[in-house]
């Protein structure tokens, strides 16, 4: 998907159909960089390498406890609801194993790729595209090039924080597939696999 929406954003767009550009792919974007946030493969990615890194076994989950409880009911009998852990949750917990594990800048880059006011704006339609720059409908973003709380975000900003966040992903989704083609030497010579029970 992320190859996808790189593709499209990439693609010149007819003037008859698209009447301002910039900012369809502003949207496309952000949805993109909304859908990278949400992924809950890179994060147990990165925490079961870190896992390994200090002593501690892969999980199938490792990131569960991180998991909360409501109670609910459903047709009149009461139930536990799971609420996954949001994003910041997985990033934290990333963050203080990667300071166990001795590679503080993999927490580093995570906290630098995610914004939770944009992450929420756009995942709640809170927002509006207008003049080269994104309007929170609420709330206001902290600004670095201006230096002060503002409902814009200029579509430079949203630039740098989508494009770290594409280049990270690639990053780390590039090495990945990389190292799992290197483990293709190991077949059948750690355990023999059995054609007939398979």
């Amino acid at each position: 998907l992320l190859e996808d929406f790189t593709q499209l954003m990439g693609l010149e767009l007819p003037k008859d159909r698209f009447p301002n550009p910039a900012n369809t792919q502003a949207r496309l974007a952000l949805i993109a960089y909304s859908h990278m946030i949400e992924m809950s493969v890179p994060y147990e990615l990165l925490a079961n390498l870190l896992r390994l890194r200090i002593g501690m076994k892969y999980s199938v989950h490792p990131l569960v406890h991180l998991n909360r409880f409501r109670d609910t009911k459903v047709n009149g009998v009461k139930m536990k609801k799971i609420i996954p852990a949001s994003p910041i949750a997985k990033i934290n917990e990333i963050d203080e194993m990667a300071t166990k594990a001795g590679v503080p800048e993999v927490g580093a880059a995570l906290k630098g790729i995610y914004n939770n006011t944009i992450r929420n704006a756009i995942y709640h339609s809170d927002y509006a595209i207008h003049n080269d720059s994104l309007r929170l409908l609420s709330g206001s973003h902290y600004s670095k090039k201006e230096g002060v709380n503002t409902p814009l975000i200029t579509f430079d900003e949203l630039g740098e924080l989508t494009g770290a966040a594409f280049a990270f992903h690639s990053a780390l989704l590039a090495l990945w597939k990389r190292q799992r083609k290197l483990f293709i030497d190991f077949r059948g010579k750690i355990l023999p696999y059995d054609d007939h029970y398979k």
